[in-house]
């Protein structure tokens, strides 16, 4: 399985993203993710003011405004996947 057929995912056939495209840590700040973490409760790279938490802490669905065209979309920075705290 190459890194393409990972990430070709049709929409259509999954009401949200499969697990396996959804990120393992989530920035609490700036909500950019981390596929392969050292450990949650790292200092977040992208943003350097938070951390990230665990994925089960996250709802994941796909991105309304762009369906990762845009690299610069401001919900899900090009990655398709928008991130919610859970309640």
């Amino acid at each position: 399985m190459t890194s393409s057929t990972i990430w070709s995912v049709d929409r259509r056939e999954h009401a949200e993203p499969p697990l396996r495209i959804t990120p393992m840590c989530v920035c609490d700040n700036c909500r950019r993710f981390d596929y392969v973490p050292l450990r949650p409760g790292n200092e977040c790279y992208w943003c350097h003011a938070g951390t990230f938490t665990h994925r089960s802490e996250w709802t994941f669905s796909w991105c309304p405004a762009c369906d990762g065209e845009d690299f610069f979309c401001k919900a899900c920075h090009g990655k398709r996947i928008v991130a919610t705290p859970r309640a």
